[in-house]
């Protein structure tokens, strides 16, 4: 079927996504030492193309801790909306040169990677 498509001169894409963490920091906390896109130069270099960026965000409550309550502390709300990291969502036009008999193929492992969500639809 897909190879019917492509050679029919239709178009068919591979989506995926990869999470790609920020260098990011709460106090004395630090979530990430860098920011690092080599996968995603790679993945440039494989012809996978980047369409959008989810950020990753994390909320945290904060705690007033003080000898003024009976019970020692009170939540004193929180933050939220600290980027952590990106989820990339990526794309990659197919071929029907893409479409090979090896079973090693990108193609052929991506499906078969996510056969099940083929086979449901």
């Amino acid at each position: 079927m897909l190879r019917a498509r492509l050679e029919s001169g239709k178009a068919a894409f591979l989506y995926d996504s990869v999470f790609v963490a920020v260098d990011s920091q709460i106090l004395d906390e630090e979530f990430a030492s860098e920011f690092d896109v080599s996968i995603l130069r790679k993945l440039g270099l494989m012809g996978w193309e980047i369409i959008q960026a989810v950020p990753r965000t994390k909320g945290i409550g904060l705690e007033n801790i003080g000898t003024d309550t009976l019970f020692g502390s009170k939540w004193a709300g929180g933050i939220g909306g600290n980027v952590m990291g990106v989820h990339i969502i990526i794309k990659k036009t197919l071929s029907a040169s893409d479409l090979t008999d090896d079973p090693a193929d990108e193609v052929g492992k991506f499906i078969r990677n996510h056969l099940e969500e083929f086979l449901a639809e």
